[in-house]
């Protein structure tokens, strides 16, 4: 997760899916994962104005 920024944009879900395993393949991620899943919902609801529904895109 040492990548802060990148000069060719990707979709939202795909820096997601990323992210998240990454920290699978990490020991003990479960704070990581919820911590994932706050920040994806808060940019999504900033984003597009409503709450993401379920855990995936």
């Amino acid at each position: 997760m040492n990548h802060l920024f990148s000069s060719i944009p990707c979709p939202l879900e795909d820096t997601y899916r990323q992210l998240k395993e990454e920290i699978i393949d990490q020991a003990d991620h479960n704070q990581e994962l919820k911590n994932l899943e706050a920040a994806i919902s808060l940019i999504h609801k900033e984003i597009s104005g409503r709450i993401r529904a379920g855990s995936e895109f």
